[in-house]
């Protein structure tokens, strides 16, 4: 295992085993920590190859005598050619320098951290010497020296599997996502200019764009593509087609400064003594095809089945008692919902999966730290629990929720509880409640059920568990004196299989086991643990065993002594008498049986009950923000009311003065009530439209969109005037919809509120909206947005959610765009959706976000 037989031969000096090694002793105390494994690697070439290879001109030796280090880049994440995982150079680019650096006797200096860009102007201004895996271009060519090619790749476009996308002529006017300063980039722009592009920073990033619909394609070499695709089970991706164009080379080469030919010079005299046989054992290391494992989907590439191989056995650590989800037996067994789903991947992977005992979970922490178990087997990630180990994807998901005794009220607001709340010590809930909710008094507690046991017995008022283990526990505990109280936003646990640093390739393995258990499997699994067992009320059957037994044993002793007929007759009344109380028995647990059923019933009409006083609870939070509406228009006609009233009493104040001193003629008079008369109006104006805004009634009318868009300009244009905004429209103003005139105003005020929000807190200088309407296939399609820089991409699709604020409490309720969005989908079954856009406007590009609404006529 130390030395990988499978992947390096015997005597192979390479940076990975050198970690390995040094990792060993440095745990053994027999070397630093912090031991320089670059220096250890310069050492030994050196040593080793204290005259060069290469036979080399006495400039050329001049220049490594005098440059015996070299500064190569070294890429954060394009494998399997260039890449860095734990501050270690990896790939087949960096072993073919390395081997360079071997024959020529020189020293490597990997730089990392930058982009490709920022990778491109170091090797302009001389602050590199070499860059890897770089293309050659007639742009590049004005700044760079290049050698001949030391490897090729396919360049490929990743697209949707469900994308009929066939050839680069099919994306005119649709977007390719690309690394920013890649060649294909200089290239799609001056071949391709109908083709919209979408830079990104490195290839992981341009495939989710592909993803989550961003990008309709990603243009990226095959091999660093499928790695991803693979590695990362971006299951949705497939790579389309290769790109036929033969501008598009995708050929690697070694490049340096147009003023550093003479180094340029020696990698290509040194390229030269590269056997064939050394550039196959690197492509047999990074680019061997995947393997299949037997009787499975699971594939695996040649060195995740050589670790498999030689791993034998993975060990692992549990949760000795955290019911229903995992436990150690008496047996020394594993048990559980975890133990299920890890036998299933253990027979996926066709390898065993090893137990190592503990007493609790804090031991089985310190096992994991110590490096006594490969894998933990159910946990959440948090950032203490990633200093020592990497995660899988999740492997089940499952709520936590509140739990407090039946007489404690409905907790809406966990950060304006003071309460005692019982958590056990070492868990990922106990760690984040600390951080999240210091107003509460943490207790801890030594297991699940000493937490439950504290809130039952009053000595503490909450406990937080999941929600299958709460159900489990007072079904199973008889704790029906405890109830659900409150479900916790953000507090889901997404259990995963916990991965010591150590042995990093396995994440990947295990990740494509867990990507082949169904949904079926899981539930299967669940319900065989979550279900409630009334296994005691069957241990009646032992009777029946004995009846039976005692019925053998009459029999055989009748057939031998005949005689005791008397005896016999003895016996069988007895039994009949046992029979009588068993079916008594029976009786009584079938009565026994129905109690708990109307006890289930009762709880379900709890559960609803409750469930009813929430949508009770939401009807009014929706009112409250319809109130909070008309508040904020009776503050924009008291701003609009000012004008108006201003001018009338001044001109009213006017005409009595001129009245007074006989100054007033008859068209000034005329003038001024004509003015007086126009303001007026104006203002009856307001207070009708605020008086359709706020009236109660909804019905159903035939109104011209148009003019229900003016209505709300109208309504809000004191905001408007006090925030500087430039309202831009593009109204189609034969447009008619059957519906309800004023939701639509409410919902265009909750997003026109939300970016004029935006705006003041991206500080945007000259704020615009643009409001854009037209018909299309028998539809109706609204286009709203803004240009304040737009929704945090993790957050977007959350908007639409219940009290969901990036708001201060104070400043939002959160159902703003809740309320928007029930009103167009549940009012009149519409469709509204938010997506974050760029776009030019006044030879500007500007950047927001953008509400689409669809009505059908």
């Amino acid at each position: 295992q130390i030395f990988k037989t499978n992947i390096f031969k015997i005597g192979a000096i390479a940076p990975e085993l050198i970690k390995l090694n040094a990792d060993m002793y440095a745990n053994l105390g027999l070397v630093e920590k912090n031991l320089k494994i670059g220096d250890l690697l310069d050492g030994y070439y050196k040593k080793r190859n204290p005259h060069p290879l290469v036979e080399l001109s006495e400039d050329e030796n001049e220049y490594l005598k005098n440059n015996p280090k070299i500064k190569v880049h070294n890429e954060s994440n394009w494998p399997p050619y260039n890449y860095n995982t734990n501050q270690t150079p990896k790939g087949f680019s960096i072993d073919y320098m390395n081997l360079l650096a071997s024959k020529l006797g020189i020293q490597i200096e990997y730089i990392s951290g930058f982009s490709w860009d920022e990778y491109i102007e170091k090797l302009k201004n001389n602050e590199i010497d070499v860059m890897l895996n770089i293309s050659k271009t007639p742009q590049r060519e004005d700044f760079f020296s290049f050698t001949t090619s030391y490897a090729k790749s396919i360049d490929t476009v990743f697209t949707k599997k469900n994308s009929n996308l066939k050839n680069l002529d099919d994306f005119d006017g649709k977007t390719i996502a690309v690394i920013k300063g890649f060649y294909e980039e200089e290239l799609l722009k001056k071949y391709y200019p109908n083709i919209k592009l979408l830079t990104v920073e490195d290839s992981i990033e341009a495939l989710k764009k592909v993803a989550f619909d961003e990008a309709q394609g990603a243009i990226d070499s095959f091999a660093v593509g499928n790695y991803y695709i693979q590695n990362n089970l971006i299951s949705n991706l497939k790579p389309a087609f290769e790109i036929e164009d033969k501008r598009f080379n995708l050929e690697m080469h070694l490049a340096t400064n147009k003023n550093n030919e003479i180094l340029r010079d020696i990698l290509e005299k040194t390229k030269a003594k590269i056997t064939e046989e050394e550039i196959f054992n690197l492509k047999k290391k990074w680019m061997d095809e995947k393997v299949y494992l037997n009787n499975s989907n699971i594939y695996l590439t040649q060195i995740e089945q050589n670790y498999l191989n030689n791993k034998k056995e993975i060990t692992m650590c549990v949760d000795p008692d955290w019911e229903p989800f995992e436990k150690i037996n008496e047996n020394k067994e594993h048990e559980g919902i975890a133990a299920d789903l890890i036998a299933i991947i253990s027979k996926k992977l066709n390898i065993e999966i090893k137990l190592i005992p503990t007493k609790n979970w804090e031991e089985t922490l310190k096992f994991s730290k110590e490096k006594k178990c490969d894998i933990l087997s159910f946990l959440n990630e948090t950032p203490k629990r990633k200093e020592w180990l990497n995660f899988t994807n999740p492997i089940f998901e499952d709520p936590n929720v509140i739990v407090g005794r039946i007489e404690t009220n409905e907790i809406k607001d966990l950060s304006k509880v003071k309460a005692s709340i019982a958590l056990p010590k070492g868990t990922a809930m106990y760690e984040r409640f600390e951080k999240d909710f210091p107003n509460m008094m943490i207790i801890p507690v030594n297991s699940e059920e000493e937490a439950f046991s504290l809130v039952e017995q009053k000595k503490a008022d909450l406990t937080l568990r999941s929600l299958i283990i709460t159900a489990y526990t007072i079904k199973e505990k008889g704790l029906f004196n405890l109830k659900i109280l409150h479900q916790p936003k953000n507090y889901e646990n997404f259990l995963r299989i916990g991965v010591i640093k150590d042995e990093e390739i396995l994440v990947g393995i295990l990740n494509k086991a867990i990507e082949q258990i169904t949904s079926d499997e899981i539930q299967t699994i669940v319900n065989k643990w979550v279900s409630i067992k009334y296994q005691k009320a069957a241990d009646y059957t032992y009777f029946w065993v004995f009846f039976a037994l005692t019925s053998v044993l009459i029999f055989f002793f009748l057939y031998r002594q005949y005689l005791l007929k008397h005896a016999n007759n003895h016996l069988q009344k007895e039994v009949i008498k046992r029979t009588r109380q068993l079916e008594s028995s029976n009786e009584s647990l079938k009565q026994k049986r129905d109690e708990l059923h109307n006890l289930n019933k009762n709880l379900e009409l709890k559960i609803k009950e409750e469930v009813e006083k929430n949508r009770l609870i939401q009807e009014k939070l929706f009112k409250a923000d319809k109130l909070a509406s008309m508040g904020e228009m009776i503050s924009n006609i008291a701003h609009q009311w000012r004008q108006p009233l201003s001018v009338i009493s001044t001109l009213a104040t006017g005409v009595k003065l001129q009245k007074e001193f006989d100054t007033l003629s008859d068209k000034e008079l005329i003038l001024n009530m004509d003015l007086i008369n126009k303001n007026a109006q104006y203002l009856s104006e307001t207070i009708n439209d605020f008086k359709n805004f706020i009236k109660g009634d909804r019905n159903l009318q035939n109104y011209n969109l148009s003019s229900t868009i003016t209505n709300f300009i109208h309504l809000v244009e004191s905001s408007i005037k006090n925030s500087n905004i430039r309202m831009v429209l593009d109204l189609d103003d034969d447009i008619f919809i059957n519906g309800y005139p004023n939701e639509l105003i409410q919902c265009f005020i909750n997003i026109f509120n939300n970016s004029k929000d935006a705006y003041e807190e991206t500080n945007q200088k000259n704020p615009l909206f643009f409001i854009e309407t037209k018909k299309q296939n028998n539809q109706v399609i609204i286009k709203i947005k803004d240009n304040a820089q737009g929704i945090p991409q993790n957050i977007i699709s959350k908007i639409y959610e219940p009290y969901f604020t990036t708001k201060h409490k104070s400043q939002g309720t959160g159902l703003g765009l809740h309320m928007t969005y029930k009103l167009i989908t549940d009012g009149i079954n519409g469709k509204i959706d938010a997506k974050n856009v760029s776009f030019e406007f006044e030879d500007k590009t500007e950047k927001g976000v953008e509400f689409k609404i669809i009505i059908d006529l």
